[in-house]
């Protein structure tokens, strides 16, 4: 067995889900494949990059994203979603895509090439709890961007998630901002 290289730090974790993966694929693979990919390399990749983050990888269904900033995050999110409704208005008859994205600001494991640990297991578990369209967030993330960007968030409260031994304290993007 090699020895395994691997790094410690705090970062930004950001998950992003399709809603209805499975479905989209059973009703047309190719189409929605298509529609993934286009969404990935015209919205997704430029505003990560514009946010100084990196999509550490994809899972069919999924994006995995880290960022030094947990503003720059929040605020990629939030961007990504509204540019995939924008796109889905211009779309006419086109796969609809939709995502639910998770964010959380904790300590990372990091190998050569892969990001492992409560962050990213809690960015995951919140990013099943979000709403479709929506942004769902730790307390730890509501805590450092608080007054620093022009969107706002509600308290969801305190939820038990999945193999994470204490309750995470939620808030939900508010969509009137």
């Amino acid at each position: 067995m090699t020895d395994l290289k691997t790094t410690r730090r705090l970062s930004a974790i950001v998950m992003a889900d399709i809603v209805g993966y499975s479905r989209l694929m059973n009703e047309d693979e190719i189409g929605t494949l298509k529609v993934i990919k286009n969404i990935q390399s015209e919205l997704i990749n430029p505003l990560v990059n514009l946010h100084a983050g990196r999509v550490v990888k994809t899972m069919g269904d999924g994006f995995l994203i880290e960022f030094a900033s947990v503003i720059e995050a929040t605020q990629c999110s939030i961007e990504i979603q509204k540019s995939i409704i924008k796109r889905d208005v211009k779309s006419k008859g086109k796969a609809k895509i939709s995502l639910r994205i998770g964010i959380h600001m904790g300590d990372i494991l990091e190998t050569e090439s892969d990001i492992f640990g409560d962050g990213v297991n809690i960015a995951a578990r919140l990013e099943s709890q979000s709403l479709p369209g929506g942004v769902c967030i730790s307390s730890t993330v509501h805590d450092q961007i608080n007054g620093k960007i022009d969107y706002k968030f509600k308290e969801f409260g305190k939820l038990n998630l999945k193999n994470i031994k204490n309750p995470v304290m939620v808030y939900m993007l508010d969509n009137n901002t």
